[in-house]
């Protein structure tokens, strides 16, 4: 497989991620590591996420705490994400 310029470590090529870029900070949570995992709180520098995953859906859902924003997060392989977020931090690894 022909992949980017960027070195794929961590994860399998094709590995399910959630990646999150939030307060500069660029992390994947590959779905092995958050499938048994309702909601949980994670910290992007000086701020912090509530994540909850939906395991009927498939997917990971982000917002603040205060504000109940809702955050964005993409679903990729990892080959994806890490080629367009290369300083990305792996969740769980």
């Amino acid at each position: 497989m022909l992949t980017g310029k960027t070195k794929l470590n961590g994860l399998p090529p094709r590995a399910v991620v959630f990646g999150i870029d939030y307060n500069n900070i660029q992390r994947a949570y590959p779905l092995s590591s958050i499938a048994d995992k309702n909601v949980f709180v994670d910290n992007f520098g000086d701020k912090v996420l509530i994540l909850s995953f939906d395991k009927n859906g498939g997917f990971l859902y982000a917002k603040e705490p205060d504000s109940q924003s809702t955050i964005i997060v993409e679903k990729h392989w990892w080959l994806g994400w890490k080629e367009f977020h290369p300083e990305t931090e792996i969740y769980g690894i």
